[in-house]
Order: C-alpha cells, then sequence, then structure tokens
C-alpha cells in the first residue's frame, strides 16, 4: 500500500507539470510565432517480481516536445513585419560567431537608429543573404537617400495633322534632371514647314525645344515619309545640353521609328495635332519614404522619387531533424550537437514565401488545450483518491493491529 501511495504521488506531480505546460500554452495562444509544447509521459516499472510481472512504479515526464505545425498568418498592417509560409526560420544573431545564431518565426521587425534591422524588442540583428552566400546584417544607413539621374532620352507618341488649323503644336511642362537629379521644365514646339503635296507626298515639321527662359536648347526638322511614319535618318535626334552648375550631357529626342508607326505620326487626324510626351527618363534625387518585404524574402526599400531599391535578401534556415533544435526563450530556438542548418532564401529549396505586413499567430488549440486540461484534472483527482483509499486501507490494518 506505500507502494500505491508512492505511485499516486508520482501520478499527481506529473499531472501537476502537465497542467503547468497547459497553462503555458494557452498563456501565449496570442504570442506571435509560438508554437506549443505536449508533456512526455513514461511510466517506471520495478524489476522482476518474481512471477514473470514488472509490477509498475508510477509515472515521469519528461521534456516537452514542441509541435512546430504552422500557425494561421494574420494581417498587420505594418509593413516591417514579416511571417513565413511554409518551411524556414529567419536568423537572429547574438554575437559575433555563427555559432550564436538564434532562430525564429516571430517576423516582427524594425529599424534601429543606426539603421540596422532587428528584432523588435530584442533589438538583435536580423540577418540577411550577404556576399558568398553567408548571412550578414543589414544596416540602411547609407541607403537613405539615393542620387537622382540626368534625363537621356524622350519619346514621343501621336500625331501631328496635316490638317492642324494653325498648323502648330507644343507640348509644355515637360521636365528634364540635370546630372545632380534637378528638375527643369521645357516645351517643344512643332511647325508645319511645307504642303502635304510637296516632295513626293512627304511632311515637314521643324521643332524647337526650349527652357523655360526661352532659351533656346535645340531645334531641327522632323521629316515624315509618304507613309506617315518619320523618314529614315530623321526619327532620331540628339543634343547636347549643359544646365547651369553641372557638366554637359546628351539627350535624344526619340520620335519613333523610321518606317514604323511606333511613336510620332503624321496623318490627317482633325483640326487638332494630337502628339504629346511618351516618356523621358531620369529622376530627381529621393528619400526612403518605406520598406517592405517581398514574396521572395527581398527588402525593398522605397523612395520619394518613386524609385525602388533591393537592400538584400532575408536569410532562412532549415533543419531537417527539427529535434536538432531547442528552445532558447524569447520565441527563439538554437541548434544543438553541432547541428548545422541549411541556410538559403525564401520561394527557394525546402524554403516557403514570405508575406509581408503579417505574422504567424500561434499554433495553440484551445479546444484541444481544454480537452487536455479536462483529462489532466480528472487525472490528477483519480491520483488523490488511490492515495486516499490506500491510506484508507493502511489505515484499517493500523486499527486491526490495536483491537489485537
Amino acid at each position: 500500500m506505500f507502494e500505491s501511495i508512492n505511485t499516486g504521488m508520482t501520478a499527481m506531480a506529473a499531472f501537476s507539470r502537465g497542467l503547468a505546460n497547459i497553462s503555458s500554452n494557452v498563456a501565449n495562444m496570442n504570442t506571435v510565432g509560438f508554437k506549443r509544447s505536449v508533456l512526455q509521459f513514461r511510466d517506471l516499472l520495478y524489476g522482476e517480481d518474481g512471477m514473470g510481472g514488472m509490477p509498475g512504479r508510477g509515472v515521469a515526464t519528461g521534456q516537452p516536445r514542441q509541435v512546430l505545425s504552422q500557425g494561421e498568418l494574420r494581417s498587420t498592417g505594418n509593413a516591417l513585419d514579416a511571417a513565413l509560409d511554409g518551411n524556414g526560420y529567419f536568423i537572429l544573431r547574438h554575437g559575433s560567431q555563427a555559432s550564436q545564431a538564434r532562430y525564429t518565426r516571430d517576423g516582427q521587425f524594425e529599424f534601429d537608429a543606426a539603421g540596422m534591422l532587428v528584432a523588435r524588442g530584442a533589438n538583435v540583428p536580423v540577418m540577411v543573404m550577404g556576399q558568398g552566400g553567408a548571412p550578414a546584417a543589414l544596416n540602411i544607413a547609407g541607403w537613405r537617400s539615393i542620387p537622382g539621374s540626368a534625363t537621356s532620352v524622350m519619346k514621343f507618341t501621336g500625331s501631328l495633322s496635316t490638317a492642324d488649323s494653325d498648323k502648330l503644336h507644343s507640348i509644355d511642362n515637360i521636365t528634364l534632371f540635370d546630372a545632380l537629379g534637378g528638375p527643369h521644365t521645357v516645351s517643344i514646339r512643332f511647325a508645319d514647314k511645307t504642303d502635304p503635296a510637296a516632295g513626293g507626298g512627304g511632311h515637314d515639321w521643324d521643332f524647337t525645344l526650349t527652357d523655360s527662359q526661352q532659351r533656346q536648347l535645340a531645334s531641327g526638322t522632323l521629316v515624315f515619309g509618304a507613309d506617315g511614319a518619320p523618314a529614315a535618318g530623321s526619327d532620331k535626334f540628339s543634343f547636347s545640353w549643359t544646365p547651369p552648375g553641372t557638366l554637359a550631357r546628351n539627350v535624344t529626342l526619340d520620335f519613333g521609328e523610321a518606317g514604323r508607326f511606333s511613336g510620332l505620326t503624321s496623318f490627317s487626324v482633325g483640326a487638332d495635332s494630337t502628339a504629346s510626351l511618351q516618356s523621358a527618363d531620369g529622376v530627381s534625387s529621393g528619400s526612403i519614404t518605406g520598406t517592405r518585404f517581398e514574396a521572395d524574402g527581398t527588402v525593398l526599400a522605397q523612395y520619394s522619387n518613386g524609385q525602388s531599391r533591393s537592400m538584400g535578401r532575408l536569410a532562412l534556415a532549415w533543419f531537417a531533424n527539427q529535434e536538432h533544435m531547442v528552445t532558447a526563450g524569447d520565441n527563439l530556438w538554437m541548434s544543438v550537437g553541432g547541428a548545422e542548418p541549411v541556410i538559403g532564401t525564401a520561394q527557394g529549396g525546402v524554403f516557403g514565401s514570405v508575406s509581408g505586413a503579417q505574422v504567424e499567430g500561434s499554433n495553440v488549440d484551445l479546444t484541444e488545450q481544454f480537452s487536455e486540461l479536462i483529462l489532466t484534472q480528472r487525472g490528477y483527482q483519480a491520483s488523490s483518491q488511490v492515495i486516499s483509499t490506500a491510506n484508507d486501507m493502511l489505515q484499517q490494518l493500523f486499527d486491526m493491529r490495536g483491537r489485537r
């Protein structure tokens, strides 16, 4: 009977630890990237009892085993949050050595005051793929602004109508950028030069490019063939432009392609011409306005001039044997036994994709936890009842001895 009491005590102790495990799971049901754990129970046995049996000695518990199934992805609206949809762990560096790396599914990131991409709260660097395929920290201090680029090509589209009532057409408020990214407003004016019947059906237009101070930057003649497309040698026009305070730049006016209707044309399209600027390259300098994560893990910076720059791709890790990972607190794992993970990037190899502005919720199932809670409670009650019954039996034995 003393053995029964000891056995019951091991059961009560085990169920108490089981309750603590359930409590931890429920407490972390809203913890980003949390993985629920399952407590392992194992029976304890005596040696042989002489009759070929192995009497029970009770129960013991081992280390909780984490269930690494994926949690639900939740939208946060924060562009610097990231969730992994599929295999992989984000890599955090807790020191200068690779062996000090930590792994997490919690993708709540931010840039610190120095421009380093870090895990929010923990303030440790988040790794991206560096040169040579080795994980490295990401610092955007040198990317807070980008220089502008000069305009080199202006493309035109539409038609200069042979029936234009005033034989003139202007395209105004065109922005050209100098080598420093400074904007300059220019206009181009087309003037009908010849009668359509002259020169074998060709049609010529003089053009003049002027700046906002009415200074002439370029001029020439645009010749159209009988088919209404720019004639050979007339479809492109290049000139040298020297904005004040900057170096000279070559700019090309692209009117289309000779013999093809890919740019400007000259047809009878009514009393008004429809020629317009199709595009002009070059941008002003820009300051960073935000960052976001692409599905392949690219960290993309966005700038005030409409440009974007890739600053690297998040480095991911994966252990073929998940038993090589143990918890290190703060939703982090570390490798044990010298196990080396597979390192890569999202959407490559075994790795899943990155979902920006989302986080992965915990994989705690409250229904399951409440069921386990009921079983734990009943097991604890039953074990206490075993101890109580064994105690009653011992008391009866003592009573019998006392009556002798």
